[in-house]
């Protein structure tokens, strides 16, 4: 889990105050997903979507396979560059709901 400063570092709110614009992980009824940083602090994102147009940047999945599959992405420490993307999914309704680093 994040430190409390670390959603400072990245631009993400505090998601102790709890309202609905906070950003929710491992498991959080707001939405099911993660945020994790890596040691050069690249942001990983897991998620799910329903979108067919979900940006792919070299992942190994490039199109939704079913009405929602997890998607996982990578982005530079800045969030100014998607650096890696991937749907996750097969022909049902998948969720990324965490991932580890």
């Amino acid at each position: 889990m994040f430190k409390k400063q670390e959603f400072s570092q990245i631009g993400i709110s505090d998601p102790s105050n709890g309202s609905s614009s906070d950003i929710a992980f491992n498991y959080g009824d707001q939405l099911r997903g993660e945020v994790m940083l890596d040691n050069n602090d690249n942001v990983y994102i897991s998620s799910t979507t329903l979108s067919t147009n979900f940006p792919i940047n070299g992942g190994f999945d490039v199109s939704l396979n079913g009405g929602q599959d997890g998607i996982v992405a990578k982005f530079n420490s800045t969030l100014s560059s998607l650096l890696w993307s991937t749907y996750l999914g097969g022909s049902g309704l998948e969720s990324g709901n965490s991932v580890q680093i």
